[in-house]
């Protein structure tokens, strides 16, 4: 279970780290983009394949916490000196070591799934609602979800042993800088992608900013899935604090990497899942959620409806203008890359033997 408060292996940690990363005890570790997926046809991945190559080399990728799984994990892995065979298309199991499968698309790894023992997640499932049989139908040990309310969620409907692993932050990338111009506020908009399915996002981004006008609070916005991440890193660099919108994480990469550098965040948190066709998925309703599931009171607030950011907000900008926020700290002491790589490996002994 990951430990709130400041993070450092013990010698049983770093001996199974140490035991995992022997020549003798490989581990592979399978990070398979879900573009390999059909889409037309049942090989059409094989004509796209070679165009997919050409456009990523003029087009470069959008920023995401799921492509940051496999990055990050590889560069805390490589950090505390594990050698790691690092796989992105799927191929035959191995036969040894251990085995852990960060990112796939479940539809083609049902087969390797079932030649050996294994640990998945968390970019395996968007919600375990998809598949409840995925303990039953594979040789699965163990399924990681990226923090308790997503762990709870999955022990609800998979059974099965379910392990709660968060993403290392690159600390050392996101970093505070110091601050020249006057007070204002990066609004990240992620509820933009959910407006055709969530009625309580619809106008919410407006009304935000409309407050943050009323309040005299410069402000830019950015929105998820649209921006490259070295200009995600110049608007932190310019912002004092982060306006946060999001109706759920399930762990919040961006706003913690926004924590890093040390910028207070105000989240709107409305405490559980609102999408539709994911309450219809089960019977389990209210399903408990959080905008903000690494969390402490140094970091910044959060509101749960429109009608309360504008008191919420006030607030928040009275007390960034003392300092009373530093979340940067909470960040480094717990989510450091080579904390995370190691805390995964104690996960992935369990698919030994």
């Amino acid at each position: 279970m990951f430990r709130h408060g400041p993070v450092s292996a013990s010698s049983d940690d770093v001996g199974e780290a140490d035991r995992l990363s022997r020549p003798a005890m490989d581990v592979t570790i399978w990070d398979i983009d879900f573009r390999h997926c059909p889409r037309w046809f049942r090989y059409d991945p094989i004509v796209r394949r070679p165009i997919r190559a050409v456009l990523d080399r003029v087009r470069p990728a959008r920023a995401t916490g799921l492509k940051k799984v496999g990055r990050n994990l590889r560069l805390g892995l490589s950090r505390i000196g594990v050698s790691v065979d690092w796989v992105t298309a799927v191929r035959r199991p191995p036969r040894d070591g251990g085995w852990g499968i960060v990112n796939g698309p479940l539809e083609l790894l049902r087969n390797p799934l079932q030649v050996r023992p294994s640990v998945t997640g968390p970019g395996l499932l968007s919600w375990p609602m998809e598949c409840p049989e995925l303990f039953a139908t594979t040789r699965i040990r163990r399924h990681l979800a990226a923090s308790a309310w997503m762990a709870d969620l999955c022990r609800a409907h998979l059974g099965g042993d379910i392990g709660i692993w968060p993403l290392g932050i690159e600390t050392d990338r996101f970093v505070p800088e110091r601050k020249t111009t006057p007070f204002s506020v990066l609004v990240y908009d992620k509820v933009h992608l959910y407006l055709d399915k969530v009625p309580e996002v619809v106008g919410l981004t407006e009304h935000v900013c409309a407050v943050l006008g009323a309040l005299d609070v410069p402000y830019t916005v950015i929105r998820y899935g649209a921006y490259l991440e070295d200009e995600y890193i110049r608007r932190l660099a310019e912002a004092h604090a982060v306006v946060f919108l999001s109706q759920h994480e399930t762990q919040g990469v961006a706003l913690m990497e926004a924590m890093s550098c040390n910028l207070p965040i105000l989240a709107w948190n409305p405490g559980r899942v609102l999408e539709e066709s994911v309450l219809h998925s089960t019977p389990v309703c209210p399903i408990p959620a959080s905008a903000i599931p690494y969390f402490s009171p140094e970091c910044g607030d959060s509101f749960a409806t429109a009608a309360s950011f504008e008191a919420k907000a006030r607030a928040f900008i009275r007390r960034c203008g003392h300092g009373e926020y530093q979340p940067r700290p909470y960040v480094v002491d717990n989510f450091s890359l080579e904390s995370s790589a190691r805390h995964y490996l104690e996960h992935l002994s369990c698919s030994l033997g």
